[in-house]
């Protein structure tokens, strides 16, 4: 069993990657970075699309030259090439990243202008703009997925809120592997025979056909990020399962966003 835990001290890294998983196959890419006040240095990456989730503070994520100030729980997915930036607002602003491949870095040539370039789009969400359901105790907040990237295949996110006392029944994707992160709360999960409960900050990576439950057995709702490998075809079955269907029940203007828990 994978597990991870951010600490202040640790700064920026990844949390999980192939060559410190031992995993050659594995195509999924998923860390922290703390961003300061200070601009950093522009840059890109030729081979690999990336997302970056505001998980603490405020701060500016530049894409292609255009502004995007975001607080807890906003999001920028950014293609390949695209040329970005980070910069604390008021102090700095930590944020969880996600990547499907390899990445090379590519910095802008020496008199180079860094600006929008036509095709090329970032897309920018909030919570509040995410495809919500909800069932079960559970509610589903899927920010990036194939089709609204426009790629056939990207490293796909969703928050998950499960209230207290619940469980996600143990199952298994065929073809799909994901890191779960937990954003607030306390939570036990179950990886193949192995077991252990999750705080805050920490996460851990599910390969694919590995048997995996969920309990939240506490007092308090309990919030995760998945990153998990998605392509168009997968997405007709096996990852489509792993969302819930809404629940007439539930009243949208009582659910509480995972950023503000």
């Amino acid at each position: 069993m994978h597990v991870s835990k951010w600490i202040p001290e640790k700064g920026s890294g990844h949390l999980f990657r192939p060559d410190i998983l031992g995993i050659p196959m594995s195509s999924v890419i998923f860390g922290v970075a703390v961003y300061g006040e200070q601009k950093t240095p522009v840059h890109g990456h030729a081979d690999s699309d990336e997302w970056f989730l505001v998980v603490d503070g405020v701060g500016n994520i530049e894409t292609d030259g255009q502004p995007h100030v975001l607080s807890a729980g906003g999001i920028v997915y950014t293609p390949p090439y695209m040329w970005h930036s980070f910069q604390g607002h008021g102090g700095p602003f930590r944020i969880l990243f996600g990547i499907y491949g390899w990445r090379t870095y590519t910095y802008p040539k020496e008199g180079e202008v860094v600006g929008y370039v036509e095709g090329r789009n970032a897309i920018v969400l909030s919570p509040q703009e995410a495809r919500a359901k909800a069932s079960r105790g559970k509610l589903s907040l899927t920010l990036l997925e194939p089709r609204n990237v426009g790629r056939a295949n990207c490293l796909g996110v969703n928050y998950c809120l499960h209230a207290p006392n619940t469980v996600v029944e143990a199952h298994a994707h065929d073809v799909l592997e994901q890191v779960t992160y937990v954003a607030s709360g306390r939570v036990r999960i179950s990886v193949g025979e192995e077991q252990q409960m999750l705080s805050k900050d920490e996460a851990v990576y599910v390969p694919a056909r590995a048997v995996h439950r969920f309990e939240n057995g506490g007092n308090d709702p309990v919030a995760v990020v998945n990153a998990y490998y998605a392509s168009r075809v997968l997405w007709k079955g096996n990852v489509e399962t792993f969302l819930t269907k809404l629940d007439p029940r539930t009243k949208l203007s009582q659910i509480r966003y995972p950023s503000e828990i």
